[in-house]
């Protein structure tokens, strides 16, 4: 269902663009890009939705304590802060013109690398969905690393997101057109990658954070980042992009916004 909901907000996004051209051309002409966009915003909520309750089955077959203890060890890369700062040589593989030249004199043969582990921040499905919506992360600390893990993506996936940067700007769009029914849409979308991203605060809590004694700013996830701080901030600003919702729902979700913040 990503995959749906990826393809939808992006045809939401480029269809946008009649909401603007149309509105010039008469009230039929614009109606019909307000059911095309808001179809295509409705598919893409349903999708996102969808995949938010297959994300709550985590638990049926993925034990905290056995993911914890027994399995993220070997999802660490070699940026993680227990790996040694030398990185990983691989035997076999000739090293680097700018290595070898610095290796004059050396045994050093062979090339290293200092790889991220594996990290969702690697998936090219939410930083697609948050261009096509226009959720912005200009402002977050974490943006350089989040663009250098799109080296890690395929290089289509990562070319795709830049075209979806690029714009149209979907939001502005949907305010411009003052069309209720565009807002809500547009709103469940947004809302439901804020309780996707909810939902993933929670897991990172129960199956990282909670085995750890340090600080939140003091463990870093598989990526080599202190994740929570960060999940906690991303789920902000994605409630801070809703348009008709917020006014109403402030409150409730500053309300848990405030707890989680307290776990």
């Amino acid at each position: 269902r990503a995959g749906e909901a990826v393809v939808a907000a992006a045809r939401a996004q480029r269809l946008s663009v009649g909401l603007s051209t149309s509105a010039h051309g008469g009230g039929d002409a614009k109606q019909s890009y307000v059911t095309l966009v808001g179809n295509a915003l409705d598919a893409t909520a349903q999708s996102i939705d969808a995949c938010v309750a297959i994300l709550t089955r985590m638990g049926e077959r993925c034990d905290p304590y056995i993911y914890h203890q027994r399995v993220r060890t070997f999802m660490s890369g070699w940026t993680h802060e227990a790996m040694p700062e030398e990185g990983l040589t691989y035997e076999g593989v000739p090293a680097t013109i700018t290595e070898a030249v610095a290796a004059q004199g050396t045994e050093l043969a062979w090339r290293t690398e200092r790889y991220f582990g594996e990290t969702g921040a690697q998936s090219s499905v939410v930083p697609a969905l948050d261009a096509a919506l226009g959720i912005g992360m200009s402002e977050d600390a974490l943006l350089p690393y989040l663009v250098a893990m799109r080296l890690y993506m395929p290089p289509e996936h990562a070319a795709f997101i830049r075209a979806l940067e690029r714009g149209p700007l979907l939001r502005d769009h949907v305010v411009a057109s003052e069309e209720p029914e565009l807002v809500a849409a547009y709103d469940r979308c947004v809302s439901a990658l804020v309780a996707f991203r909810k939902l993933h605060f929670e897991l990172a809590y129960m199956y990282v954070r909670k085995w750890d004694a340090r600080k939140d700013d003091e463990i870093q996830g598989t990526g080599g980042t202190p994740f929570m701080p960060y999940l906690r901030k991303h789920r902000r600003t994605t409630f801070e992009t809703l348009i008709g919702l917020k006014t109403d729902t402030e409150a409730k979700e500053t309300s848990k916004v405030t707890g989680a913040d307290s776990i």
